[in-house]
């Protein structure tokens, strides 16, 4: 009889990333349970490294996005309470998901799949481009209340803090592409994926919030 017996049928897939890769899992996972119904005492199960940690891929990368999502909207919460402005802190959240969303649109325009490694590095950067945008609407909200009108506010900001931001960004865009001299890809990739999205986090801070706070001020003063 076939007591005891048991048999090892392996396959190849293509590593397309375990998004892509999960629905034909469930395929496969709902062909087997139809032969386990077929042949009553007959087991199959779907197991395999790539199984595996696709699975687990997928968990992870999901639990990093949602700390992602509440790290964002705790950073909203303290910019809001921080400047005591409603207003400020939502106008903080465009100059901040930009560059997520522009390096997240580079990785789709090229075909590679999200990893651990994006959603890290996403999750620093996050933290840097805040830190940014803080000193320039801190920097802006006084010189507001000193009396100086909102345009020329605006412009002495970029002036005092702008060239900061650049200088910082410049140094840690540079820190962060010597790791493309690593054999690790997984370090490459890092280092790469920060490298571009404090890139743009500086291009929203110095061009789209400057253009929203412009845009505010004028239309209060024409209410």
């Amino acid at each position: 009889g076939m007591e005891g017996k048991a048999a090892i049928v392996s396959a190849k897939v293509r590593d397309d990333g375990a998004a892509a890769l999960e629905p034909i899992f469930l395929r496969i996972g709902e062909k087997l349970a139809g032969i386990e119904a077929r042949h009553p005492g007959v087991t199959m199960r779907l197991t395999g490294v790539t199984y595996v940690s696709a699975s687990i891929s997928l968990s992870m990368i999901s639990e990093l996005a949602w700390s992602l999502f509440a790290a964002a909207s705790i950073i909203l919460l303290i910019i809001i309470l921080a400047l005591r402005s409603p207003v400020l802190g939502l106008f903080s959240v465009l100059p901040n998901v930009f560059p997520l969303a522009a390096t997240g649109a580079m990785l789709v325009l090229v075909g590679m799949p999200i990893q651990y490694t994006s959603v890290m590095s996403f999750t620093i950067c996050l933290g840097i481009a805040v830190d940014d945008t803080i000193h320039l609407l801190m920097r802006y909200r006084k010189l507001q209340r000193s009396g100086v009108a909102a345009d020329a506010a605006v412009r002495q900001t970029l002036r005092e803090v702008g060239a900061v931001l650049v200088t910082t960004t410049l140094i840690m865009v540079g820190s962060f592409l010597v790791l493309q001299v690593s054999e690790l890809p997984m370090i490459r990739l890092f280092g790469l994926m920060c490298a571009l999205a404090l890139a743009w986090a500086v291009i929203g801070d110095l061009i789209f919030l400057p253009a929203i706070l412009a845009w505010w001020e004028r239309r209060r003063s024409k209410v």
